[in-house]
This record gives structure tokens, C-alpha cells and sequence, in this order.
């Protein structure tokens, strides 16, 4: 990449080639609507011995710029994600599931917040589904609510952080830091 992308996309992943499957498939879908360079994305393949290998190939021959990593053994998931933070070269990171999908013109929108103003996180509304993302999804919802105190924040997004796929870390911030420190802590999937 000439310059730095504004964001990183990283996939853990684990022996779940259709989740990740249909994730890089939307996430091409996504990718369309956005600049080019913008958005990086990583798969850190955790030694899958399922058809992850293949499936991430076939996304690149489809055009998906995807970084394919693929440990040669299994790391364990806490140093696989902290692998994947580690090796985001964007100003954001976003640590995403290999079973989270963004909704239909979620990217574009958080690109063009995260063009206008910078933030320390960006938490993003999540819910569940059962089969059909789009014929599930509950309707538009959430605010951009702005933060100056960290508790004030905390108390308020609370559950979200738990998600992994529902933060949107400003990495440039972080200098120095290494996702490996916190391995075993749980704070690598909060």
C-alpha cells in the first residue's frame, strides 16, 4: 500500500471456512462503496485444517485484497487476535469475527465518520440472527453519542465491549502497545 489505509479489517479464524466465507462475502460486497487503500484486511488463519486455506484464495481471485496469514500451528485464540491487532497497518482497527457481517452500507458509513472526525473508539451496534442478516436486522437504531470521560463512556457501552466485532480501536494512539501483553487476560476478545 502507498500510504497507511485509514482502516484495518482483521479476521481471526479458526476451522470455520462458511462463517468466514460468508463475512469476506459481504465484506466485498462492502468494499465496493469504498475507497480504494481505505480499508485493509487480514485473515489470521489459525492453522484451520477445514477449507479456510481455500476459501481465502478463492476471495483473492474474486479481487478481495486480503493479507492471508496462516500460522503454522495453532496459537491459541487470544495470540491469534493479538496477532491480528499487531499486524494492522491502519490508523483503525477493527478485530472482526469470522462470523460478523457488516449490514448493508455499515463500512461506508463508518468510513465517513471516521474521515470527519477522529475518535479513540467507535463502538458499533450489534444484534443477532438465526439465518438472513438482512431479513432479521432490526431497523435503523443508535445515535453517535460523543465521549470526554472515560467512565461516563464505559458505563454506557458496557455490554458492547464484550463483543470483539463491536470495536473500532484507534490504533495510532496506542503506539508501543502489543496485543501479545494481554494474552490470557481475556482483554485481547473484549
Amino acid at each position: 500500500m502507498d500510504k497507511k489505509p485509514r482502516l484495518t479489517i482483521s479476521i481471526p479464524t479458526y476451522n470455520r471456512s462458511e462463517y468466514l466465507g460468508n463475512a469476506l462475502q459481504q465484506l466485498l460486497s462492502e468494499l465496493k462503496g469504498c475507497k480504494g487503500g481505505e480499508v485493509e484486511v487480514i485473515v489470521s488463519d489459525n492453522a484451520s485444517p477445514d477449507e479456510t486455506k481455500s476459501v481465502v484464495k478463492a476471495f483473492i481471485d474474486a479481487g478481495l485484497e486480503i493479507r492471508y496469514i496462516r500460522n503454522n500451528q495453532n496459537i491459541g485464540s487470544d495470540a491469534n487476535i493479538a496477532q491480528c491487532f499487531n499486524l494492522a497497518q491502519g490508523n483503525y482497527v477493527l478485530i472482526l469475527g469470522d462470523d460478523d457481517l457488516f449490514v448493508d452500507g455499515g463500512l461506508t458509513e463508518l468510513l465517513a465518520e471516521l474521515r470527519e472526525s477522529e475518535y479513540g473508539v467507535a463502538c458499533l451496534r450489534s444484534y443477532g440472527f438465526d439465518h438472513d442478516f438482512r431479513k432479521e436486522y432490526p431497523g435503523e437504531g443508535g445515535n453517535l453519542e460523543l465521549y470526554d470521560n472515560p467512565g461516563s463512556f464505559l458505563a454506557d457501552i458496557g455490554p458492547l465491549m464484550t463483543l470483539i466485532s463491536g470495536c473500532v480501536i484507534n490504533k495510532s494512539l496506542l503506539s508501543g502497545i502489543s496485543g501479545n501483553d494481554y494474552c490470557g487476560e481475556n482483554l485481547v476478545q473484549d
